[in-house]
């Protein structure tokens, strides 16, 4: 069976996720976005990279969502997977990310 495998870089906009975010990938994730908020107001998170995505996806999200809101931060995702979309309009988890939208204000 083949480990499912994800990563979390630097890039000039923000942060760029590739890769698997699934139950395996996801706890290595979470507490990586830390090193990455010092003191900006605001940082992008573009999951375009992303090649499979289920509901541990969706609670990374909504975890950087909090830490970023502890800091003092806004985090944006951008080119968030479709069916990460739906799973969070389905739980309503929609009303409380910032997904996609350069232009829609943010849940605050």
């Amino acid at each position: 069976m083949t480990r499912s495998t994800a990563s979390l870089s630097a890039t000039a906009e923000g942060l760029r996720v590739e890769g698997v975010l699934d139950f395996e990938t996801v706890p290595g994730l979470a507490p990586r976005l830390a090193g990455f908020l010092g003191g900006s107001p605001g940082i992008a998170a573009d999951l375009s990279g992303v090649t499979h995505a289920n509901s541990a996806a969706l609670a990374l999200m909504v975890d950087w969502t909090r830490q970023a809101r502890a800091a003092g931060c806004e985090i944006r995702f951008l080119h968030v997977p479709a069916q990460l979309h739906t799973i969070a309009e389905v739980t309503g988890v929609d009303e409380i990310l910032c997904m996609n939208s350069a232009l829609r204000l943010c849940p605050g």
